[in-house]
């Protein structure tokens, strides 16, 4: 699925919704398909092109990655890879369905 940057207008939009959907802060927002993914602090949200919750996605803890050498939020053509801080990483479509979880790969 393709991703293209954002307008200024549709960031407004965006974090505007963030701020009602979202139980933490927004890392960041990228075009997905006909809507919008948003990088959660604690949740991965997909929203339509009208800005309302398609699905969300919880892991286990926060979702950034504590090694700076990898992202913690990846789109791939087929599927979302997101890790959280424990080194938890998680693979969801892109319908918030769970593909693949591993514990820590770190370890």
């Amino acid at each position: 699925m393709g991703s293209r940057a954002l307008t200024e207008e549709e960031k407004i939009k965006i974090e505007r919704a963030a701020e009602q959907l979202s139980a933490g802060a927004v890392i960041a927002a990228y075009s997905c398909g006909e809507g919008y993914l948003l990088h959660g602090e604690l949740e991965i949200i997909r929203l339509s092109k009208e800005l309302t919750s398609l699905w969300a996605f919880l892991g286990n803890d926060i979702f950034v990655s504590r090694s700076g050498d990898k992202n913690a939020l990846e789109m791939k053509p087929d599927r979302i890879c997101v890790r959280d801080w424990r080194g938890g990483c998680y693979e969801i479509d892109y319908d918030g369905k769970l593909l693949a979880e591993s514990e820590n790969e770190n370890r």
